[in-house]
């Protein structure tokens, strides 16, 4: 669903992502860690067609989507992505219908979802006047709301209520089941261990690490083994880490 070879990108002469390879197969759902800044968030926009790779290549549904999207791709594709600019003077049902409507999407969808995430009673405020729980959910949805085959999030679990999280949660369980392809970046490694089946550490511009977590549903012991192997990883530990 997914194939990365050497992608390569910088910011003027900050060399952000230096070669990044990985690939990521129908029902994997794959966590990207690092540390902040390290290029999480980047490699994100670069994947969804916001930035533009400077070398290396991105396949996605077995098409070359290195130089740009198609819009056969773009309606295969979920992005969780904050709300910025003009946006955040629409309410959160305005900013849903628009990004419904660029899929063909019914406004009963919208409610659909507000009522699952519980966010209805803030369809009508406008989204600079929401929590910042609220406005991920808002995001979310934006993300789901044309059912797309690659889902990919951007920190989806932070500053939202446990609730919320558990439907969350389901939800890409569920999607994955289904066949489907999800990339999440997150800082919640409990969480990742949880639900992720495969994980790579990013560090200085490159794949440093990468692993299958073979039980979605961990002990409590358990959960801390990818904190080690990330904190190990990523301080340059010289152990070989590994999940069993």
């Amino acid at each position: 669903m997914i194939e990365i070879k050497d992608l390569a990108f910088s910011y003027k002469e900050k060399e952000v992502l230096k070669s990044i390879s990985f690939a990521a197969d129908a029902g994997d759902i794959l966590a990207i860690l690092g540390k902040n800044a390290v290029g999480k968030t980047t490699l994100i926009n670069v994947l969804t067609g916001l930035l533009e790779a400077q070398a290396g290549k991105v396949l996605i549904c077995g098409e070359d989507t290195t130089k740009k999207l198609t819009e056969t791709i773009k309606s295969k594709i979920g992005v969780m992505r904050p709300v910025v600019g003009v946006f955040e003077k629409m309410t959160c049902f305005q900013y849903l219908e628009f990004i419904a409507g660029l899929y063909g999407v019914s406004r009963t969808k919208i409610l659909e979802l507000s009522e699952k995430y519980q966010f209805s009673s803030e369809l009508p405020r406008m989204i600079k006047k929401c929590s910042t729980g609220t406005r991920k959910k808002v995001e979310f949805c934006a993300a789901i709301i044309h059912d797309p085959l690659v889902l990919f999030l951007d920190e989806p679990f932070e500053s939202v209520d446990p609730i919320v999280v558990s439907e969350i949660k389901e939800y890409i369980r569920n999607f994955s089941k289904n066949g489907r392809t999800i990339l999440i970046t997150s800082h919640i490694l409990d969480i990742v261990q949880n639900i992720c089946t495969k994980y790579i550490i990013i560090d200085n511009g490159t794949v440093v690490h990468s692993g299958e977590i073979a039980n979605s549903t961990p002990s409590a012991n358990d959960v801390t083994e990818l904190e080690r192997i990330f904190l190990e990883t990523v301080n340059g530990n010289e152990k070989e880490p590994s999940i069993t």
